[in-house]
């Protein structure tokens, strides 16, 4: 039996068709692993290099940093947590829990991504805290050869 000969012209237009639809896949999948990369990167980034630890000595100076009395939402204690407005116990160890998890906040509002903390709580103990900027430190993680 003789192989099927694509003579027509809609054979060759379906052939083309499934070449090119081939090539748009597979572009796809390369740019959707890139992305996923991208992403792991990012993130371990955020994780390995950003530290929201003090620095030597600073550890017990909780209300330090601010003039005007307000708490480093990073370094505050369970006990600093359970003195603010509708903070309980419960409340303070799920804040303290989501910190360790994230290895710090980097804005005020990612106390809300706690649950109990809406944005009416949020608005009584905001003004309580203040959140420094993370410090980035050298990391010898490479750079992905995605990038």
């Amino acid at each position: 039996m003789e192989p099927r000969r694509f003579t027509t012209e809609k054979d060759k237009a379906r052939r083309e068709s499934a070449a090119r639809l081939a090539v748009v896949l597979a572009f796809l999948v390369c740019a959707g692993i890139l992305l996923f990369e991208a992403v792991e990167y990012a993130l371990s980034f955020r994780r390995e290099s950003v530290s929201f630890s003090a620095a030597a000595g600073e550890t017990d100076r909780v209300l330090s940093d601010a003039s005007d009395g307000k708490m480093n939402i990073n370094l505050a204690s369970g006990e600093d947590l359970q003195a603010l407005p509708g903070v309980g116990p419960k409340l303070s160890r799920s804040i303290l829990a989501l910190r360790e998890e994230r290895g710090g906040f980097c804005f005020l509002e990612e106390v809300m991504d706690v649950n109990g903390i809406g944005e009416k709580r949020f608005e009584q103990i905001k003004a309580s805290f203040f959140c420094p900027l993370p410090t980035p430190q050298p990391t010898a993680a490479p750079i992905p050869a995605s990038f």
